[in-house]
């Protein structure tokens, strides 16, 4: 199994919206005022995708893509970083960047849905690939998350990312630096049954 470097994996497209909305995150804080509104939405962000890495998961819909170089070969499968957006249609594109070709689902590779992490096999390498000089390099871009709706994000990642938000914008001044705040142990514990299993750096 290869694993990609995680160095050479990034989210190239955000949510179009938030597992937890704005006013949901107020409500929890139990903040009535809008003078702190871009700040709690920013705040919010950053816990999801602090939570997001954690798991090694994106949690609603994102476009991901990856940089796949050297060891990629017919026969050796490609754990898949985040699990891709279940919905039918979903974009999954391989490209090969040395002559620029480029293949969707079901031409040259194909993906194993029914495990996490997904998998992606390669059926069949490009005929020139001898000729080329210098390392193959592919790039693989597909679309991740739960869903595409909020309503689809599981009830314990919504619950962890408002209590991380609320930790974050509870200690959102500067700490001494002596002060440490740990993050609470229950949004480890709402969390665990939703990491994906990797043997990667990512």
């Amino acid at each position: 199994m290869i694993y990609p470097d995680a160095s050479q994996c990034r989210c190239i497209t955000q949510p179009t919206e938030e597992p937890v909305s704005l006013a949901e995150v107020k409500v929890h804080l139990r903040v009535e005022h809008d003078d702190e509104d871009a700040l709690i939405a920013a705040l919010a962000i950053a816990a999801r995708q602090r939570l997001e890495d954690d798991t090694r998961r994106a949690f609603i819909d994102q476009q991901w893509r990856a940089l796949l170089i050297g060891d990629v070969a017919v026969g050796r499968p490609i754990a898949i970083p985040r699990p891709m957006l279940p919905t039918s249609g979903t974009l999954a594109v391989l490209e090969y960047l040395n002559t620029a070709e480029v293949w969707t689902e079901h031409e040259a590779f194909r993906i194993v849905h029914d495990q996490e992490p997904a998998v992606l096999h390669i059926r069949e390498m490009p005929s020139d690939l001898l000729n080329q000089p210098g390392e193959p390099i592919f790039r693989f871009t597909w679309n991740a998350g739960f869903a595409a709706d909020h309503d689809f994000v599981p009830g314990p990642i919504k619950t962890a990312i408002l209590m991380l938000t609320a930790h974050l914008y509870e200690h959102r001044q500067l700490a001494e630096q002596a002060e440490v705040y740990p993050v609470p142990m229950s949004i480890n514990y709402l969390i665990q049954s939703y990491r994906v299993p990797w043997l990667g750096s990512i």
